[in-house]
Protein backbone atom coordinates (compact mmCIF):
# COMPACT_ATOMS: atom_id res chain seq x y z
CA UNK A 1 0.00 0.00 0.00
CA UNK A 2 2.46 2.95 -1.30
CA UNK A 3 1.58 6.34 0.39
CA UNK A 4 2.93 10.06 -0.30
CA UNK A 5 3.15 11.20 3.14
CA UNK A 6 2.88 15.40 3.26
CA UNK A 7 2.22 15.34 7.40
CA UNK A 8 2.64 19.64 7.30
CA UNK A 9 -0.33 20.20 5.25
CA UNK A 10 -3.71 20.93 6.13
CA UNK A 11 -6.59 18.96 4.47
CA UNK A 12 -9.65 20.87 3.19
CA UNK A 13 -10.85 17.89 1.19
CA UNK A 14 -11.24 14.09 0.66
CA UNK A 15 -10.90 12.40 -2.55
CA UNK A 16 -11.88 8.30 -3.00
CA UNK A 17 -11.90 6.16 -5.65
CA UNK A 18 -13.23 2.79 -3.66
CA UNK A 19 -16.02 0.33 -4.03
CA UNK A 20 -17.61 -0.67 -7.90
CA UNK A 21 -20.59 0.28 -9.43
CA UNK A 22 -21.65 0.93 -12.63
CA UNK A 23 -24.92 2.16 -14.45
CA UNK A 24 -25.50 -0.46 -17.31
CA UNK A 25 -28.61 1.56 -19.16
CA UNK A 26 -25.70 4.63 -19.63
CA UNK A 27 -23.34 2.03 -21.21
CA UNK A 28 -20.79 2.59 -17.92
CA UNK A 29 -19.23 -0.32 -16.58
CA UNK A 30 -17.47 -0.61 -13.47
CA UNK A 31 -13.94 -0.04 -14.76
CA UNK A 32 -15.31 2.74 -16.96
CA UNK A 33 -16.74 4.27 -13.82
CA UNK A 34 -13.42 4.38 -12.00
CA UNK A 35 -11.33 5.64 -14.36
CA UNK A 36 -14.02 8.79 -14.31
CA UNK A 37 -13.42 8.75 -10.82
CA UNK A 38 -9.47 8.23 -11.11
CA UNK A 39 -9.85 11.14 -14.08
CA UNK A 40 -11.71 13.42 -11.76
CA UNK A 41 -9.08 13.23 -9.21
CA UNK A 42 -6.41 13.89 -11.01
CA UNK A 43 -7.98 17.25 -12.06
CA UNK A 44 -9.35 18.43 -8.92
CA UNK A 45 -6.49 17.38 -6.51
CA UNK A 46 -4.33 20.08 -4.61
CA UNK A 47 -2.09 20.22 -1.86
CA UNK A 48 -4.55 20.36 0.42
CA UNK A 49 -5.94 17.20 -0.49
CA UNK A 50 -6.45 13.76 1.19
CA UNK A 51 -6.94 10.70 -1.36
CA UNK A 52 -7.95 7.09 -0.92
CA UNK A 53 -7.59 5.05 -3.66
CA UNK A 54 -8.81 1.17 -3.45
CA UNK A 55 -7.67 -1.78 -6.09
CA UNK A 56 -6.90 0.64 -9.03
CA UNK A 57 -7.05 -1.27 -12.21
CA UNK A 58 -8.79 -4.11 -11.49
CA UNK A 59 -10.76 -4.28 -14.26
CA UNK A 60 -8.63 -4.84 -17.15
CA UNK A 61 -5.82 -7.02 -18.26
CA UNK A 62 -2.89 -7.39 -15.33
CA UNK A 63 -0.29 -5.61 -17.41
CA UNK A 64 -2.97 -2.70 -18.80
CA UNK A 65 -4.26 -2.73 -14.96
CA UNK A 66 -0.78 -2.36 -13.56
CA UNK A 67 0.33 0.68 -16.20
CA UNK A 68 -2.65 2.61 -15.36
CA UNK A 69 -2.31 2.11 -11.59
CA UNK A 70 1.34 2.97 -11.81
CA UNK A 71 0.92 5.70 -14.02
CA UNK A 72 -1.81 7.21 -12.16
CA UNK A 73 0.30 6.99 -8.74
CA UNK A 74 3.34 8.04 -10.10
CA UNK A 75 1.17 10.91 -11.26
CA UNK A 76 0.03 11.95 -7.85
CA UNK A 77 3.63 12.01 -6.14
CA UNK A 78 5.38 13.78 -8.76
CA UNK A 79 3.47 16.14 -10.56
CA UNK A 80 3.21 19.86 -9.57
CA UNK A 81 -0.30 20.14 -11.00
CA UNK A 82 -2.09 17.76 -8.81
CA UNK A 83 -0.23 19.74 -6.09
CA UNK A 84 1.82 16.49 -4.53
CA UNK A 85 -1.28 15.37 -2.13
CA UNK A 86 -1.15 13.06 0.70
CA UNK A 87 -2.53 9.93 -0.92
CA UNK A 88 -3.06 6.52 0.56
CA UNK A 89 -3.22 4.11 -2.34
CA UNK A 90 -4.28 0.53 -1.74
CA UNK A 91 -3.48 -2.54 -4.43
CA UNK A 92 -2.94 -6.08 -4.71
CA UNK A 93 -0.37 -5.38 -7.28
CA UNK A 94 2.86 -6.24 -5.67
CA UNK A 95 5.16 -4.23 -8.00
CA UNK A 96 3.49 -1.30 -7.26
CA UNK A 97 6.50 -1.28 -3.93
CA UNK A 98 9.04 -0.50 -6.64
CA UNK A 99 7.32 3.10 -6.78
CA UNK A 100 9.17 4.00 -2.81
CA UNK A 101 12.79 3.10 -4.54
CA UNK A 102 12.03 5.71 -7.89
CA UNK A 103 10.24 8.64 -6.12
CA UNK A 104 11.16 10.52 -3.11
CA UNK A 105 8.33 10.59 -0.73
CA UNK A 106 6.55 7.44 -0.80
CA UNK A 107 6.47 5.08 1.51
CA UNK A 108 5.32 1.16 2.04
CA UNK A 109 2.85 -0.23 4.25
CA UNK A 110 1.03 -3.56 4.65
CA UNK A 111 -1.77 -5.02 6.68
CA UNK A 112 -0.16 -8.74 7.83
CA UNK A 113 -2.15 -11.84 8.37
CA UNK A 114 -0.51 -15.17 9.52
CA UNK A 115 -1.02 -18.59 7.42
CA UNK A 116 -0.94 -21.66 9.42
CA UNK A 117 0.22 -23.62 6.25
CA UNK A 118 -0.99 -27.34 7.94
CA UNK A 119 -4.24 -26.38 8.28
CA UNK A 120 -4.42 -23.91 5.63
CA UNK A 121 -5.38 -21.41 8.18
CA UNK A 122 -5.26 -17.93 7.75
CA UNK A 123 -5.51 -15.30 10.66
CA UNK A 124 -5.97 -11.85 9.75
CA UNK A 125 -4.42 -9.48 12.44
CA UNK A 126 -5.08 -5.96 11.67
CA UNK A 127 -1.86 -4.78 11.34
CA UNK A 128 -0.36 -2.12 9.86
CA UNK A 129 3.30 -2.69 9.33
CA UNK A 130 6.43 -1.34 6.70
CA UNK A 131 7.26 -2.31 3.70
CA UNK A 132 5.41 -4.40 1.14
CA UNK A 133 3.31 -7.71 1.72
CA UNK A 134 5.12 -10.62 1.06
CA UNK A 135 2.36 -12.63 -0.54
CA UNK A 136 -1.30 -12.87 -1.61
CA UNK A 137 -3.95 -14.71 0.11
CA UNK A 138 -6.57 -14.85 -2.52
CA UNK A 139 -6.84 -18.66 -2.64
CA UNK A 140 -6.58 -18.71 0.80
CA UNK A 141 -9.92 -16.83 1.13
CA UNK A 142 -11.39 -18.62 -1.66
CA UNK A 143 -10.58 -21.80 0.44
CA UNK A 144 -12.46 -20.11 3.71
CA UNK A 145 -15.54 -19.15 1.41
CA UNK A 146 -15.68 -23.42 0.79
CA UNK A 147 -15.22 -23.50 -2.91
CA UNK A 148 -14.70 -26.71 -4.51
CA UNK A 149 -11.19 -28.22 -3.28
CA UNK A 150 -10.22 -29.30 -6.88
CA UNK A 151 -10.89 -25.30 -7.77
CA UNK A 152 -8.51 -24.48 -4.91
CA UNK A 153 -6.22 -27.23 -6.19
CA UNK A 154 -6.08 -26.03 -9.46
CA UNK A 155 -5.74 -22.25 -8.26
CA UNK A 156 -3.07 -22.81 -6.02
CA UNK A 157 -0.86 -24.63 -8.69
CA UNK A 158 -1.47 -21.95 -11.17
CA UNK A 159 -0.87 -19.28 -9.02
CA UNK A 160 2.30 -20.88 -8.28
CA UNK A 161 3.24 -21.61 -11.43
CA UNK A 162 2.81 -18.42 -12.45
CA UNK A 163 4.84 -16.79 -9.52
CA UNK A 164 7.91 -19.15 -9.95
CA UNK A 165 8.42 -17.55 -13.41
CA UNK A 166 8.46 -13.91 -11.75
CA UNK A 167 11.07 -14.90 -9.07
CA UNK A 168 13.31 -16.59 -11.76
CA UNK A 169 13.33 -12.85 -13.30
CA UNK A 170 13.33 -11.17 -9.78
CA UNK A 171 16.58 -13.08 -8.48
CA UNK A 172 18.51 -12.56 -11.47
CA UNK A 173 21.11 -9.71 -10.66
CA UNK A 174 20.55 -6.09 -10.87
CA UNK A 175 23.49 -3.94 -12.06
CA UNK A 176 23.91 -0.01 -13.45
CA UNK A 177 26.35 -0.66 -16.11
CA UNK A 178 25.35 -4.07 -17.33
CA UNK A 179 23.03 -7.50 -17.20
CA UNK A 180 19.83 -7.11 -16.02
CA UNK A 181 18.06 -3.76 -15.30
CA UNK A 182 14.63 -3.21 -13.97
CA UNK A 183 12.92 -0.19 -13.87
CA UNK A 184 8.76 0.42 -13.77
CA UNK A 185 7.73 3.50 -15.25
CA UNK A 186 6.46 4.76 -18.70
CA UNK A 187 7.28 2.16 -21.89
CA UNK A 188 9.84 4.66 -23.47
CA UNK A 189 12.44 1.88 -22.53
CA UNK A 190 14.45 5.43 -21.01
CA UNK A 191 12.19 5.95 -18.18
CA UNK A 192 10.77 2.33 -17.71
CA UNK A 193 9.56 -0.70 -18.88
CA UNK A 194 11.46 -4.63 -18.02
CA UNK A 195 14.53 -3.35 -19.15
CA UNK A 196 16.69 -6.41 -19.84
CA UNK A 197 21.04 -5.36 -20.19
CA UNK A 198 22.39 -2.20 -21.30
CA UNK A 199 24.97 -3.54 -23.47
CA UNK A 200 26.63 -5.74 -25.67
CA UNK A 201 25.30 -5.34 -29.70
CA UNK A 202 21.21 -5.99 -28.94
CA UNK A 203 19.36 -2.67 -27.85
CA UNK A 204 17.32 -2.51 -25.25
CA UNK A 205 14.11 -2.26 -27.02
CA UNK A 206 15.02 -5.47 -29.00
CA UNK A 207 16.07 -7.43 -25.61
CA UNK A 208 12.51 -6.00 -24.40
CA UNK A 209 10.74 -7.12 -27.41
CA UNK A 210 12.15 -10.99 -26.93
CA UNK A 211 11.56 -10.91 -23.24
CA UNK A 212 7.93 -9.97 -23.59
CA UNK A 213 7.40 -12.46 -26.35
CA UNK A 214 9.02 -15.44 -24.01
CA UNK A 215 6.65 -14.38 -21.31
CA UNK A 216 3.44 -14.77 -23.23
CA UNK A 217 4.69 -17.74 -24.40
CA UNK A 218 5.11 -18.90 -21.07
CA UNK A 219 2.12 -17.07 -19.45
CA UNK A 220 -0.35 -18.53 -22.38
CA UNK A 221 0.24 -22.04 -21.17
CA UNK A 222 -2.67 -24.48 -20.71
CA UNK A 223 -1.84 -26.58 -17.94
CA UNK A 224 1.27 -27.79 -15.89
CA UNK A 225 2.74 -30.00 -18.74
CA UNK A 226 2.57 -27.22 -21.08
CA UNK A 227 3.86 -24.49 -18.58
CA UNK A 228 6.88 -27.45 -18.17
CA UNK A 229 7.13 -27.47 -21.76
CA UNK A 230 7.39 -23.82 -23.02
CA UNK A 231 9.74 -22.65 -19.76
CA UNK A 232 12.29 -25.65 -21.30
CA UNK A 233 11.85 -23.97 -24.73
CA UNK A 234 12.50 -20.38 -23.64
CA UNK A 235 15.47 -21.17 -21.31
CA UNK A 236 17.98 -20.76 -24.17
CA UNK A 237 16.53 -17.67 -25.39
CA UNK A 238 16.53 -16.12 -21.63
CA UNK A 239 19.73 -16.98 -21.55
CA UNK A 240 20.93 -15.32 -24.36
CA UNK A 241 19.07 -12.40 -23.13
CA UNK A 242 21.30 -12.34 -19.17
CA UNK A 243 24.72 -12.94 -20.76
CA UNK A 244 23.77 -9.91 -23.36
Amino acid sequence: CPAFPSPTQSTWEILCRVGASDVQLKGISTFFNEMVEASAILRCSDRHSLIIVDELGRGTSTYEGFGLAWGIARYLACSESAGRPFVMFATHFHEMGALADEVVGVVNRHVTALVNPSKRKLTFLYEVREGCADQSYGVHVAEMANLPQPVIDKARQKSNELESVERTHAMAPHTHAGGVKRKLDDANGENGVCAVGVGGGVSVQEKVKKLRGVLGELFGAQDAKDFSSRCAESRQVLQELLAA
